[in-house]
């Protein structure tokens, strides 16, 4: 995860107490495996028929796994797709990278990189059927909707990555559906890099927005997915604490999860990038 640098021992502690915080273990593993059997049936639902097979970067089963067994059932294409709500450079390449590097010893499999801008309907939907159902809250005066989405590196969207671009405009188009008039973004997560990384934190928002009066906030967490640390932890533990300390209160919306919206976007971006029954 951080690429050949060895972690402090303080560092170390700080993310074990951030597990333990949240219970012991993150329920990514868990909610990922469903959301892959949701795209395996939103797929056959559609008619196509293919192995559909869970790849990760940092744990098992290994994106090289996931390669090997595709190349086992006799496939002629493999189709990667990063599980992320909008797509950045920063984050995908190595995992397309991974899976090209595993395919050096197929070299009969064709790879397609599947890397969606964003700008999925169903889980806009999704985040303004959320809203639409804390609207009575949402609609009182001292009530501030924020979003927020994973902060990168500034040098990402110096350098053209369209994510920064991307999550502003989903937090729009969420914003426009669920008929807000004021809404606000934050960014979240950020890495302890030294360099400099999208801003402003969610955090500092937060604090603004209770020093101009508000007393509720509601979370929406649109750059995500699912339940992760970033969610359960940064959301749940740190930013709840920073505004209850200031006396308000927080509302954080469900996430995604293995709702069918994360199932549609995903099998829309396959069948975009070409996936037929093979």
């Amino acid at each position: 995860m951080r690429h050949g640098h060895a972690p402090s021992a303080a560092q170390v502690a700080a993310l074990a107490a951030r597990y333990r915080a949240i219970g012991g273990l993150s329920p990514l593993a868990k909610i990922t495996n469903q959301q892959v059997a949701t795209v395996k049936n939103e797929l056959t639902s559609r008619g196509i028929d293919v192995p559909v097979i869970l790849g990760l970067s940092h744990t098992a089963p290994h994106i090289e796994e996931a390669v090997d067994r595709l190349a086992a059932t006799g496939v002629d294409v493999i189709y990667g797709v990063p599980l992320a709500a909008q797509y950045s450079s920063f984050n995908a390449r190595s995992y397309h990278d991974k899976a090209k590097a595993a395919l050096e010893k197929h070299p009969e499999l064709h790879y397609v990189p599947v890397n969606d801008q964003g700008g999925s309907a169903a889980l806009i939907d999704y985040w303004a059927n959320q809203l639409n159902k804390v609207k009575e809250l949402i609609s009182a005066p001292e009530t501030a909707v924020l979003f927020s989405a994973h902060s990168l590196p500034v040098r990402t969207r110096e350098a053209g990555d369209p994510y920064k671009l991307n999550v502003e405009a989903d937090v729009r188009a969420a914003a426009q559906l669920a008929y807000l008039s004021q809404y606000w973004l934050g960014w979240q997560s950020a890495g302890k890099t030294g360099s400099k990384w999208i801003g402003p934190r969610f955090e500092d928002v937060a604090q603004q927005l209770i020093d101009d009066g508000a007393k509720h906030i509601v979370s929406v967490p649109l750059g995500f997915i699912n339940n992760n640390l970033e969610i359960n932890y940064d959301v749940d533990i740190e930013l709840r604490r920073i505004i209850e300390q200031a006396g308000a209160q927080l509302t954080r919306l469900p996430m995604p999860n293995a709702d069918p919206a994360v199932a549609t976007t995903i099998c829309d971006r396959l069948e975009a990038a070409g996936l037929t029954n093979q």
